[in-house]
């Protein structure tokens, strides 16, 4: 039996192992696939005015100008150094349309932006260009580029080889995307090492999900009758709050606020898509943190396994979460997104969410007997979670920098799971390296709490 068992943790040892590298050579064979025209470009200019104005930048390609490269600013300062970033791209020729009230205007720096990485451009190359009538003087003065300017549509032109900014965007690019590769690497070997080191913890897992499954589902199935066995409506209840909650904010976002639509799609099916798993995820945290305390009768019996306790929860308000999973997409398929062959990583998304609210539910189910505050701390950051989740909002609206920071939230990974599924239609191999940043949050998180449950466990009885 124990060289049974022995065989079994040597092949997932060696599996771990095996996907360890697989993960390793697959980051550093995309390692030098950068390319400086996915990330943003910006023409930078540092100036000051004595007049309120808006200025505005464009690029020509090809000698061709068009609508969708004007870019504009303001300025609402007067007499103030102003930075301003205008959205351009690499070409050769760029151009500045400064206002339309007269003004002497003060040109700091001028140049390209782009991941951190910033090219300046010359004055000698702006002088060398074309100014129009409506600039009356310009000269390279203290520093700075002087404009003196009337109303009568002041415009600058100029040649400039952006292949420069390119290659040092480009070279930046790679030596960011180095380390960031080699830090990855790195992290996921420590991981697979501290599971392997840990597996006595996953195989409880394993054995409660599989020998004790019928308990689990049989006492999560009397759980969530028992939740609105009181009410008049029953399940209903559980049904109608979030719709009203989804009612309430489409309102107060596109009728009130006049929210356009999200990435081209209805606002509305935008915010479902996060919502949903939201709703799962808050209310099976909710829940979960209080198993033992709903139980305290079973935790009081010797011979019950109390671990169980946490996953019931969980499981339970998995069902009214199905409902809302099964009416969202019949919600696509009115708007004419009809399920496909993406629609099935809904599961996937939905195992996500469960095994991240288990992990948490180990740690705060078994803290809140001791710490009875955790629930009320467990409210605020659950208010506050809603908001830095890209849930009521667009996350290609804040910088780049930001958004990486805000990824690390692992409910994030969720909500754009649920988008790629239903909305945008992307698979989640496409974004491979926050799938193992999720997981091994969710995997540490887990072994974390689980060796904190069980050293805890012999007090439960004693406080509940």
């Amino acid at each position: 039996m124990n060289t049974h068992m022995n065989k079994k943790k040597l092949v997932v040892i060696l599996f771990l192992i095996v996907a360890a590298a697989f993960l390793n050579v697959f980051i550093f064979m995309k390692m030098f696939k950068v390319n400086p025209d996915e990330e943003k470009l910006y023409i930078r200019m540092t100036v000051a005015s004595d007049a309120l104005d808006a200025y505005q930048s464009n690029y020509a390609v090809q000698g061709i100008y068009t609508a969708e490269g004007m870019s504009e600013c303001q300025m609402n300062e007067v007499g103030k150094k102003l930075t301003m970033d205008f959205e351009t791209a690499y070409t050769d020729t760029y151009s500045f349309y400064l206002g339309h009230w007269p003004a002497h205007i003060k040109i700091y720096d001028i140049s390209l932006f782009s991941a951190g990485v910033k090219v300046n451009i010359p004055f000698d190359v702006v002088m060398a260009g074309t100014m129009n009538e409506a600039v009356l003087n310009a000269e390279v003065r203290d520093g700075a580029l002087n404009l003196d300017v009337n109303e009568f549509y002041p415009t600058i032109e100029f040649n400039y080889d952006s292949s420069v900014a390119k290659t040092a965007v480009s070279d930046a690019l790679n030596s960011r995307h180095i380390r960031y590769s080699v830090l990855l690497c790195i992290l996921i070997d420590l991981v697979v090492l501290y599971i392997i080191r840990n597996l006595k913890v996953i195989k409880e897992l394993y054995r409660n999900l599989r020998y004790d499954r019928k308990l689990i589902l049989s006492l999560a199935k009397n759980d969530f009758k028992t939740k609105f066995a009181g009410s008049y409506f029953g399940i209903v209840w559980a049904i109608v709050q979030p719709l009203i909650t989804i009612v309430v904010y489409w309102f107060v976002f596109q009728v009130g606020l006049r929210t356009q639509n999200m990435n081209n799609f209805p606002f509305v099916l935008w915010l479902m898509c996060g919502l949903v798993p939201w709703f799962y995820f808050s209310d099976a945290l909710g829940s979960g943190t209080n198993a033992l305390t709903d139980y305290s009768y079973l935790v009081k019996k010797v011979v019950f396994k109390i671990e169980v306790l946490p996953i019931v929860k969980i499981l339970s308000a998995l069902i009214v979460n199905t409902f809302f999973i099964v009416f969202i997409i019949f919600v696509l398929a009115c708007y004419g997104y009809t399920p496909d062959i993406y629609t099935i990583q809904i599961v996937y998304y939905v195992v996500c969410n469960i095994a991240l609210v288990m992990s948490l539910t180990y740690i705060t189910s078994a803290v809140i007997i001791f710490f009875k505050d955790l629930g009320q701390i467990i409210g605020i950051i659950l208010q506050i979670g809603i908001w830095i989740t890209p849930i009521l909002w667009d996350a290609s609206i804040i910088s780049q920098k930001l958004d990486t920071i805000l990824k690390i939230n692992p409910v994030y990974y969720i909500v754009n799971g649920f988008r790629d599924a239903l909305l945008t239609k992307h698979w989640v191999h496409e974004n491979l390296a926050w799938t193992f940043v999720f997981w091994s949050m969710v995997v540490l998180l887990y072994i974390s709490g689980k060796k904190l449950f069980t050293r805890l466990q012999v007090h439960f009885a004693d406080v509940l």
